[in-house]
């Protein structure tokens, strides 16, 4: 397959290369089960998480005018990072599509809503870290949402063709603002039905789906801002 020349690749991390969702749905409820409050399923997961995650936090049945939206995420937080190194993986294939890309000389970044140092320790953990040229993380735990970082990093990431994989809706409001192709992984932080209503994304199922995808693709127009 032949490549496309001046090609960047800008990679959502978790949910898209890190299957963490499951474990995301466990520690939250163990968060939620402390305070008497009723576990979500991850069906509920995928239909309800988002950025920024305070909404989320409150769609899955915290009243944060009873709890500190502080508390609960910093306790979150804690149970992720004593469990992520063994309880969660990479998405099938994750290793042998990025080795790929780097391989054929594309370029290719994270830019995540996880925080940066921790977001580091994981690629590394996981032996990817390598393949990418940067990777972008926030400067907190709170996930607010990742529009800001692709601001700060603007000129780092023009390309005449830049592709974004990510796993949720608020992934369509970066790659929109970057003008980046768009391919969403369905197999991650929210459900399909969510994700489909964005007619200029393409679904992909797994990662081998989005390598294909990207070998395919030609230099059609992209999403404009709006």
């Amino acid at each position: 397959m032949e490549m496309m020349m001046n090609t960047t690749i800008i990679w959502d991390f978790n949910g898209t290369l890190l299957d963490d969702t499951l474990f995301c749905v466990d520690s939250m409820n163990k968060v939620l089960n402390k305070r008497g409050l009723p576990s979500i399923t991850l069906q509920k997961y995928r239909e309800i998480f988002g950025f920024p995650v305070k909404g989320y936090y409150e769609k899955a049945g915290f009243d944060l005018n009873l709890f500190s939206f502080h508390e609960l995420s910093g306790e979150f937080i804690k149970l992720y990072y004593e469990g992520v190194y063994t309880k969660t993986k990479l998405h099938e294939s994750a290793r042998e599509v990025l080795s790929y890309f780097h391989a054929q000389g594309i370029k290719q970044v994270i830019l995540s809503a996880m925080e940066h140092e921790g977001l580091v320790a994981l690629t590394k953990f996981f032996n990817i870290y390598d393949y990418f040229e940067s990777v972008w993380g926030i400067d907190d735990h709170h996930a607010s949402g990742k529009i800001q970082i692709a601001k700060n990093h603007m000129d780092e990431i023009k390309s005449q063709n830049l592709f974004y994989i990510g796993d949720t809706d608020h992934d369509e409001e970066v790659a929109r603002f970057l003008h980046a192709r768009l391919i969403f992984h369905c197999n991650g932080s929210q459900s399909i039905d969510r994700l489909a209503v964005f007619n200029d994304a393409i679904l992909a199922d797994n990662l081998k789906q989005v390598q294909d995808i990207i070998g395919k693709v030609s230099n059609g127009p992209v999403p404009q801002k709006n």
